[in-house]
């Protein structure tokens, strides 16, 4: 699971960076792109060269595939393991279960899904991109296929979508693109050099979480005696307060064993995208202690602090082993006493009066402008209530529907688009920002976890500034 994750997030800003390249030499060399003549060779071979990362990233949602599909509990009855060959191999064989009836529809969703996974000649002839076309057609078509697909899976699958929806355009990019095959030949060896060097790290990481440098990190994690147990959707009290905390301390003992091992396996870590990700000056939620609610005639306060920065710190300490610092604080009411429309593509921050920031300063909690005031109907405040974290109120709420969701989103502004897969879109047209955001669709039941919609909540809280004070009741006509 690790090493997974730390190789899509150094593929997908390998490839990030190349796309934002190719915008740029674009619009440099525009005037020379013409039809009727071939592409400035600088262009030329960078286009090659995403091709080259596009095909080689997308084998690895394929190897994803032939693990996760059988073994998800929706197919897992149309297959049988094999016996092992060496009672000592670690490795598992299934084949498909003999004799076993499916319906026509199943055989076509896993004649799709194996066609993906076994990459032969089949795939070879038919293609990546029109397989993962056919096979999201077939799952929106049909929904007895749809249902045989577990949340997991529907994720591998969005993952794949992303690139080869990629390759696919590529593909469109006539009439330039009829020589790639042939062109890619020359240039092969020296791309394959550099896949090779960036994968380096991950090849590293991933030979270290096999060996024993991760059995230290491995006995933190055994969640025996409910060393993880974490009542987030229980009322706050004491003892509840008190378990958040022990499994938040026992969490932050396993990730920094994981920290220790990565750093010292990894050579020239300072240049990999993991290291870049998590020295960034993020914010870590963390439970505050619990405080007895003093009794009053009219009203019990909160045994909570109504500070929310009180239950930040700094996510890069625990990573960068500096030493904590106290967040900065604000007026909740300045939010509300001046609006400021962003203009960039990320939420502004306040001013600061001395120019010469000390380095430290980096790591503190960002602070942002004052953000506009939405004014929504019942539905999407009903989801934004969900979404972001207040301290009054002692309820817990429930999921959401996924079309809630879509609704409170289009009310705020943003354009909606569904991809592959699991994945949708979410575009701002009025905040002024063009950077976008994924979200993935809840599969199969339709409705986002409560759990699932606070982690959506401090996405868009890092991503816009947004927080719970800036939705209201829109008033009746």
């Amino acid at each position: 699971m690790l090493s997974d994750a730390y190789a899509n997030l150094e593929s997908l800003t390998e490839l990030h960076r190349q796309v934002k390249n190719l915008s740029i030499l674009q619009q440099k060399l525009h005037k020379e792109i013409l039809p009727n003549k071939d592409l400035p060779k600088e262009y030329f071979v960078s286009l090659l060269r995403f091709k080259y990362f596009l095909e080689q990233t997308a084998k690895g949602p394929l190897n994803k595939l032939k693990v996760a599909v059988p073994a998800s509990p929706p197919m897992r009855k149309f297959f049988v393991r094999e016996p092992p060959v060496d009672p000592d191999s670690t490795k598992i064989f299934v084949r498909s279960r003999p004799g076993f009836k499916m319906e026509k529809v199943e055989q076509q969703l896993i004649w799709l899904l194996r066609t993906l996974w076994e990459d032969d000649y089949t795939l070879f002839l038919v293609r990546v991109p029109n397989v993962v076309d056919e096979l999201e057609r077939l799952l929106q078509a049909e929904p007895k296929a749809d249902a045989r697909i577990s949340a997991r899976v529907a994720k591998i699958i969005g993952d794949l979508a992303i690139v080869t929806q990629s390759l696919k355009q590529l593909e469109l990019y006539q009439p330039w693109a009829q020589q790639f095959e042939m062109a890619s030949a020359d240039h092969v060896e020296g791309f394959k050099a550099q896949y090779t060097a960036l994968q380096k790290p991950v090849a590293q990481l991933h030979a270290a979480f096999l060996q024993k440098d991760l059995d230290n990190a491995a006995r933190l994690a055994e969640p025996s005696g409910g060393k993880f147990t974490y009542p987030y959707s229980k009322r706050r009290t004491k003892e509840t307060a008190d378990a958040l905390r022990q499994a938040e301390s026992n969490l932050d003992m396993f990730w920094a064993k994981v920290d220790d091992v990565t750093k010292a396996r990894v050579t020239n870590f300072e240049d990999t995208a993991l290291f870049r990700l998590l020295s960034q000056p993020r914010i870590l939620r963390r439970t505050v202690e619990w405080v007895e609610p003093t009794k009053a005639k009219e009203k019990t306060e909160p045994a909570l602090d109504q500070d929310l920065w009180a239950l930040n710190r700094p996510l890069s300490n625990l990573f960068l082993d500096q030493p904590a610092q106290i967040p900065q604080r604000f007026n909740a009411h300045d939010f509300q006493s001046k609006v400021k429309t962003k203009t960039k593509g990320g939420p502004s921050r306040t001013s600061n009066n001395n120019d010469n920031v000390e380095p430290s300063d980096a790591t503190k909690p960002e602070v942002f402008d004052a953000q506009p005031i939405f004014s929504v109907d019942a539905r999407a405040l009903r989801v934004f209530r969900t979404l972001f974290f207040n301290p009054e109120v002692t309820s817990t709420p429930g999921s959401i529907p996924w079309g809630d969701f879509l609704h409170a989103m289009a009310s705020t502004g943003f354009q909606i688009e569904k991809l592959y897969g699991s994945v949708w879109q979410f575009s701002p047209t009025i905040l002024g920002i063009e950077r976008g955001i994924h979200f993935h669709e809840p599969h199969p039941k339709g409705k986002i976890p409560f759990e699932v919609a606070r982690r959506h909540g401090r996405r868009l809280t890092r991503a816009y500034g947004w927080f719970g004070g800036m939705f209201v009741l829109k008033e009746k006509q």
